[in-house]
């Protein structure tokens, strides 16, 4: 072979050997930088390096604990009630102011009248002239069924007389809102029995009303002692 094709063969040898090492310096490069973009900006953000899983996040409120319990709103304790309060009460026919204690019963209070006394131990309200005029009040249980308390209270007041179940039109507006109103009259007198909610709380309420002249104080003095019943 002649000296000038030697040489432009090997001129060719030479040149694919530094193209092939041209190529391999170009992707060793290239591996080295992590293939990351310079002008990605997620891929710096991911080069940054994320929060370690040890270090503290921050909390929203919602994932917080939760708020400590208070009582429910439909409970309210003896010890914030005032010791006495003003009601107005019509007595025949006149409207007067009159001022009302706090008696506390089994787990609940309500306001009493002067011309009453209150056994918390019996749940019963008397008027002091005449005991037999009464409010007997009794708390039921959370799962009390007024239909039941329907028929154990008429078969109760059977041995009085014919007993009515009362509606709020037949009312005179004394109680409202109660799931048993019944009342039996007899020569005797007169007995109701009120099953009727407070605070979410049910209550059975018996009321004794004898004839006589204290009559007609009893009752309005004592259906605003009823309806002032704070469930606790």
């Amino acid at each position: 072979m002649g000296t000038e094709v030697f040489y432009k063969v090997n001129y060719k040898k030479r040149k694919i050997v530094f193209t092939v090492l041209a190529l391999a310096l170009s992707m060793g490069l290239t591996a080295c930088s992590g293939g990351v973009n310079n002008n990605d900006p997620s891929a710096s953000a991911s080069a940054a390096g994320s929060p370690s899983a040890s270090q503290s996040q921050p909390v929203s409120p919602s994932a917080s604990a939760s708020p400590s319990a208070s009582a429910p709103a439909s409970k309210q304790p003896a010890s914030d009630l005032p010791v006495t309060k003003s009601f107005t009460i019509e007595l025949e026919g006149n409207k007067e102011e009159r001022e009302a204690k706090l008696a506390v019963g089994e787990g609940y209070s309500f306001y009493i009248f002067e011309q009453f006394s209150f056994d918390q131990a019996a749940g019963k309200l008397t008027m002091n002239v005449d005991p037999n005029y009464s409010v007997e009040i009794m708390k039921l249980p959370s799962d009390y069924n007024s239909d039941q308390l329907q028929v154990e209270g008429t078969e109760e007041l059977k041995v009085v007389g014919d007993v009515r179940d009362i509606t709020q039109t037949e009312d005179d507006g004394m109680i409202q809102n109660a799931s048993v109103y019944l009342k039996a009259s007899g020569d005797k007198g007169s007995k109701e029995y009120i099953v009727m909610e407070f605070g979410g709380n049910g209550y059975l309420i018996k009321v004794n009303i004898p004839v006589g002249e204290p009559t007609e104080g009893f009752v309005p003095l004592a259906y605003t002692s009823i309806k002032s019943i704070v469930n606790q």
